[in-house]
């Protein structure tokens, strides 16, 4: 999040439209109505991290996806009610960010 606030704005879109390109073929899905979000986060290493500073961005360009690729409908209250973020420990062979999407 700190160097999200930073970044200029042209550098921002481009890191937007490359994650935008590194998930494309995992957007084939569709939900109608109302839907929650859950993140899982793994982390590479023991450095302490704040949780939100880590989910946060990636939810904002991770929702703006879906809603281009037409897989919800808005990235708004009337469809994402609910997002929940937990961190899982550490992965160091394969830190990652799973997301699970229910309908509600």
């Amino acid at each position: 999040m700190n160097n999200y606030r930073n970044w200029h704005y042209q550098i921002s879109n481009d890191i937007k439209r490359k994650f935008k390109a590194d998930i494309i073929d995992k957007l084939n899905f569709k939900f109608k109505g109302k839907i929650k979000i859950e993140y899982f986060y793994f982390a590479p290493d023991k450095r302490t991290r704040d949780l939100m500073n880590v989910i946060s961005v990636i939810d904002k360009f991770f929702q703006d996806a879906m809603v281009e690729n037409g897989c919800i409908d808005s990235d708004d209250l009337s469809t994402v009610i609910e997002v929940n973020s937990c961190f899982m420990g550490i992965d160091s062979l394969s830190p990652r960010l799973d997301v699970l999407i229910t309908k509600l």
